[in-house]
């Protein structure tokens, strides 16, 4: 166990150690308890080394009550007759990285609605002037008003596929 488990989570390596596993399942965000028991079943279970093959990202509290979000890697170590015999691990803070995605992801859903907002706009504003085109029609030569009348037309099939 690393020393940088205190920088982590404010507690010692051998307080970690000594709690073992179950110490940082009570510290685990209500949210991801439920995933993360399942995972620690499936740890237990004979497929040990399938559970291992994707990592666990969740949240853990700190010793002064703030959560960190974490990444779990982990891989079986087997010995010389192959059978698994502990595990490994390397868990590192990925708060930061999380709280960037989060941003990321917000910043793309307010561009989604602009970009629906002026979608929306700009075919109304089409469907005025193809309103104001019927209305011009009436009021001209017939050559123009054929002219305007494709023009409708083709407008109209513009806003069907749309």
């Amino acid at each position: 166990m690393s020393s940088s488990v205190k920088d982590m989570l404010g507690l010692s390596a051998k307080e970690v150690m000594e709690g073992g596993p179950n110490l940082i399942l009570e510290r685990v965000h209500p949210d991801d308890i439920d995933r993360m028991k399942k995972r620690q079943e499936q740890n237990q279970s004979e497929n040990v080394e399938e559970s291992m093959v994707q990592d666990s990202e969740f949240r853990v509290k700190r010793a002064d009550g703030t959560y960190i979000w974490v990444n779990n890697k982990r891989a079986v170590v087997h010995d010389s007759d192959g059978k698994p015999v502990a595990i490994v691990g390397n868990v590192r803070d990925i708060s930061v990285h999380k709280h960037q995605m989060e941003k990321l992801d917000q910043s793309l859903s307010e561009k989604q609605t602009l970009l629906a907002e002026i979608h929306h706009r700009v075919k109304n504003n089409l469907a005025i002037v193809s309103s104001l085109i019927e209305l011009q029609k009436d009021e001209v030569d017939p050559e123009t008003e054929t002219g305007l009348q494709k023009c409708a037309v083709a407008y109209q099939i513009d806003c069907i596929d749309s």
